[in-house]
């Protein structure tokens, strides 16, 4: 009896272990906050990046400036996060002003 338990107890274990993987690429690219931030390569970044920074940004009511590019796997796509160049604190007065 004791030996079905541990086989029962290892399939189940064994079968929690196996689905990890798979859920492993599940997680926010961007890393970053209201100066910028990094975008891990990709294959098909050229075409996303523009869109993925300005909606970052956009998030503190800013512009997105692409600073690098990356051109190989396993390096990170850097962008600020700026004011537009017309931006006025003082008649915006969004920020605390």
């Amino acid at each position: 009896m004791k030996l079905k338990a541990a086989v029962v107890t290892a399939a189940v274990l064994f079968a929690l272990g196996a689905g990890l993987p798979a859920s492993a690429g599940w997680f926010d690219a961007i890393k970053g906050n209201d100066t910028g931030g990094i975008v891990p390569w990709s294959p098909n970044l050229h075409e996303t990046l523009g869109a993925t920074a300005s909606a970052h940004c956009a998030n503190y009511n800013k512009i997105a400036l692409v600073t690098s590019f990356p051109r190989q796997p396993g390096e990170y796509a850097g962008f600020v996060c700026a004011f537009p160049r017309d931006y006025d604190p003082i008649k915006q007065r969004g920020w605390g002003w």
